[in-house]
Formats: structure tokens, C-alpha cells, sequence
């Protein structure tokens, strides 16, 4: 037997089979080889045969539904300018097309409406700007012709109302009258409308039932708010032979009535005015 360590009788090159591979079937690896690149050759022609088909089918595709206007022109036939053809983007039949003349003649979408009359609006405009004249605008605390204490425009502080007034416009009404603190342009306006607003409740509240102030001369609603306005609600209600004459329509008795009353000789000028307007009334 041989020695393992010693030279044995098997040529140089000879080297014994690992894990099962012999030299048999190492001599059938290149064999095998030759036929997987054989198969991966055949199957490469096959994908590029058919990627050219695909290629050529979409070529032939495009080209077929290409429009004939929009086909380039050859070289030796080019049209003109005015020949050229024009792309125009589809229309689908369901939607309207709007022509040359529909533009130059647009439809408004939204029709202009009248505003609609607001009477009490017009009626605090009108007298409000006569009562801003008559008492003026006064930021400080003053004294009115009657001996009260007033601020703004014509804002009467020794009344009940007064101290809730000034509060809901974000004034002290202690300081106010005391002249510690005078009142903004802002106050002023908001104090002003409020006044307004309230005068022409009282006004609206005594009439009859049916009778409607609006429905009255411009004269004679400025006068009877005004009365409201610079007499209060309780003073309002010793004119009620002035609202009766009012209401029933005979206003040629409404200047001898307001000369009888302390309110003509009090007020002066704002009197005098009221009887001047009412004269239009009268004719």
C-alpha cells in the first residue's frame, strides 16, 4: 500500500474528486455551455425580431391617423400664407359656440335691480343733518339754551337714559359730565345715531294705528322726530295737539300751535325753520 505521505504512482496533474465532482463530468462543462449560449443567442434574436415588429406597427399607426392638413408639405410644393392650414381644437356638439357676434355683445349675468326705498333711512338723513346744524358737535360737556348738561349733539345728561348711553358707546358717564374726559368723532357719530333711532321709535309708537309717518310730507315727519329728539319721550307727549294735527292733515294749524308752545321761545332759530319749511306744506 501506498503511504499517504509518500510519492505515489499517479501522475503530477491527478488530484482526487471534491464534493463528488469527477473528471467526467468536468469534461462535459464546456459542452454544456456551448448549448446555454446556443439557447440565450436564439432567444435575443427572437426579442429583437419583435421589438422591431412593435416599432414598425406603432410607425404605421401614427402615421395613418395623422390629419392630411397637418401632413408637412413637400419641397417643391409649399403653400402660401393664406393657404396654410389652420389647427382648430375640437368642439365637443353638446357645449355652444360662441361666435364673433356673441362676444362683441356680452350678456350681463346678473341684471342690474333698482335699490328699494328705505323711508326711515331717508327720514334720519334728512332730519339728522338739520339737527347737526341746529345743536352743533361738542366733544366736551356744556350747558344747553334750557340750563342742562349736554354733550355730542345734543346729547341731554341729566336725563335717566344718559348714563346707559354714554356706557354703550365705551364712555364714563361720570367723567363725562364732570368735563374729566371728553368723547371721540367715533363716539360722537355712534352716540348720535343712537339718539336718532330712539327719538324715532317714540314717534312711530304714538301715532294712530292707522296712520303711517312715511306717508306724511318730508316737512312734517323732520318736525315731529325733531320734537322727539330734543324734547325726549315725556316732553314729546305735551305735543299732542301738534301729532293730532299732523295726522289728520291740517297743517295749516301746526305754526300757531308750535309759537304757543315754551319749546318756540326756547329754541329760537330751530323753531323758525320748522315754520318756514312747513309753509310748502301749507300752500
Amino acid at each position: 500500500m501506498n503511504h499517504p505521505l509518500l510519492p505515489s504512482h499517479r501522475p503530477w496533474y491527478w488530484s482526487p474528486p471534491v464534493r463528488g465532482i469527477t473528471p467526467q463530468r468536468a469534461s462535459q462543462w464546456p459542452r454544456r455551455a456551448g448549448k446555454a449560449l446556443d439557447q440565450a443567442g436564439k432567444a435575443l434574436r427572437t426579442v429583437a425580431v419583435a421589438g422591431l415588429g412593435v416599432v414598425a406597427a406603432v410607425a404605421l399607426l401614427s402615421w395613418s391617423i395623422v390629419p392630411e392638413q397637418l401632413d408637412r408639405p413637400s419641397t417643391d410644393q409649399v403653400p402660401t400664407k393664406s393657404e396654410q392650414p389652420v389647427f382648430q381644437w375640437p368642439v365637443e356638439p353638446s357645449r355652444p359656440v360662441l361666435v364673433k357676434d356673441d362676444l362683441e355683445q356680452p350678456i350681463p349675468l346678473i341684471a342690474t335691480l333698482p335699490a328699494l326705498p328705505d323711508p326711515r333711512a331717508d327720514l334720519l338723513a334728512a332730519a339728522g343733518a338739520k339737527i347737526r346744524q341746529w345743536e352743533g358737535v361738542r366733544r366736551m360737556v356744556y350747558t344747553d339754551p334750557s340750563g342742562n348738561k349736554a354733550v355730542g349733539i345734543g346729547c341731554n345728561l341729566d336725563t335717566s337714559s344718559a348714563p346707559t348711553l354714554l356706557k354703550g358707546v365705551g364712555a364714563n358717564y361720570s367723567r363725562v359730565r364732570g368735563g374729566l374726559d371728553r368723547l371721540s368723532t367715533r363716539q360722537v357719530e355712534k352716540l348720535f345715531k343712537t339718539q336718532l333711532d330712539l327719538a324715532l321709535d317714540v314717534v312711530e309708537h304714538a301715532l294712530p294705528s292707522d296712520v303711517s309717518l312715511y306717508s306724511l310730507p318730508v316737512q312734517v315727519q323732520v318736525l315731529l322726530l325733531d320734537l322727539s329728539f330734543n324734547c325726549g319721550k315725556a316732553g314729546y307727549g305735551r305735543f299732542r295737539s301738534v301729532s293730532r294735527a299732523a295726522t289728520s292733515g291740517r297743517y295749516d294749524r301746526l305754526p300757531s300751535l308750535l309759537k304757543a308752545t315754551r319749546w318756540y321761545r326756547q329754541t329760537g332759530v330751530r323753531a323758525k325753520d320748522h315754520i318756514e319749511a312747513l309753509k310748502e306744506v301749507i300752500k
